[in-house]
């Protein structure tokens, strides 16, 4: 039993992590007019900060079992928050 442990464990932290990269992929997307627009769009916000939570918590206990385990999750933390902040339309369409 205890010699799956770390591959549940392996697998557990991969799909935290793709979970992640999926909403924060998701809070990218426009929202459609509308009523049923914003309630998707509160889901989708809701979806990311959830699993933001749950990459940080990943990432520290990474940090904590130590040996390296921390690089994945915390590239997946850093790629979550710059994908939140970080306006990746056309400097014109912005201004204009």
């Amino acid at each position: 039993m205890t010699e799956n442990l770390g591959w549940i464990a392996w697998w557990l932290c991969a799909a935290v992590q793709l979970v992640g990269l999926w909403s924060a992929w998701l809070t990218r997307l426009r929202a459609v007019e509308g009523e049923r627009g914003e309630l998707l769009l509160a889901w989708r916000h809701g979806l990311f900060l959830a699993s933001l939570a749950a990459v940080a918590g990943l990432t520290m206990v990474a940090v904590a079992v130590g040996d390296g385990t921390w690089i994945a999750p915390a590239a997946t933390l850093a790629i979550m928050i710059l994908a939140a902040t970080c306006d990746f339309r056309q400097a014109s369409a912005v201004a204009g």
